[in-house]
C-alpha cells in the first residue's frame, strides 16, 4: 500500500511544525547530555522512593523494595562529578 503524496506531505508537515527539527536529529552531545539529565532525574526518583520505603519501615510496615533498585539510592551513597 502507498499512502496519496497529500497525506505524506501534511503528516511530514505538522510533525515538523510539531517536534521543530528536520535535519539529522540529536547531535551526539545533545543525546549524552539529554541522556544523563535522564538519569539523573531517575536516580533522585529512586532516592524519594528508597526515603518513602524507610519511613513506613520506621512505621513498622512491611515494605519490599523492588529487586533492581538501584544500589547506589538504597545506600545513600552520592558520587562525586
Amino acid at each position: 500500500m502507498r499512502w496519496p503524496d497529500a497525506i505524506v506531505s501534511r503528516a511530514t508537515a505538522e510533525l515538523g511544525a510539531l517536534y521543530g527539527k528536520t535535519g539529522a536529529g540529536l547531535s551526539v552531545e545533545e543525546r549524552a547530555r539529554i541522556i544523563a539529565g535522564l538519569h539523573a532525574e531517575y536516580l533522585e526518583a529512586e532516592r524519594l522512593e528508597e526515603m518513602l520505603v524507610r519511613c513506613a519501615e520506621d512505621r513498622g510496615e512491611i515494605v519490599w523494595r523492588r529487586p533492581r533498585e538501584s544500589p547506589a539510592a538504597v545506600l545513600g551513597v552520592i558520587q562525586k562529578a
